[in-house]
């Protein structure tokens, strides 16, 4: 029997499996850039953005939570710290720190 964690990885990578390419391709791009002037954030400040830019959503929210910022280089977990989208009701999310002021 799967765990709960294998469970959600199979989920998250199912999702972006099913997101269009040239969207995930874009989406990080514009990351690498914002986390360039950034030195700490959250996806949700990403996606603020992103989407003030007027770029579209994924297919799917859950595809949010599933891109991985670390594994495509555009920065490192840095720790939790309360969500501050309204929707999100203070949850805990995790804080990243761009690879960039790592080298600052």
């Amino acid at each position: 029997m799967k765990t709960a964690s294998q469970l959600k990885c199979a989920g998250q990578q199912q999702c972006l499996f099913n997101e269009r390419e040239d969207w995930l391709n874009d989406f990080l791009t514009f990351a690498h850039r914002y986390s360039d002037q950034h030195a700490m954030f959250k996806m949700e400040d990403i996606r603020t953005a992103w989407l003030d830019a007027g770029n579209p959503e994924p297919h799917h929210f859950n595809v949010w939570g599933s891109i991985p910022l670390e594994k495509s280089g555009v920065a490192k977990f840095h720790g939790y710290v309360k969500s501050t989208r309204p929707c999100s009701h203070a949850r805990v999310v995790k804080q990243y720190r761009s690879l960039a002021s790592w080298e600052r």
